[in-house]
């Protein structure tokens, strides 16, 4: 038998560019994020990246 390794916990991520043109991705970590986010937009500058925090789909 082998065992695999747990599969990495992703969140929300949404970064900024520097023209205020913001872009979401659900990633393992922020750098995945910038990578995926520079794939799609290049040339753009990367202003920031913040971790979006989880909506609880049970809130009353």
């Amino acid at each position: 038998m082998t065992e695999t390794a747990p599969e990495p916990e992703k969140h929300w991520f949404r970064v900024h560019f520097h023209d205020e043109t913001t872009q979401d991705h659900f990633t393992v970590n922020s750098l995945v994020a910038e990578k995926n986010a520079r794939a799609k937009k290049p040339g753009g500058f990367v202003k920031k990246i913040k971790r979006l925090k989880e909506v609880k789909s049970d809130a009353r």
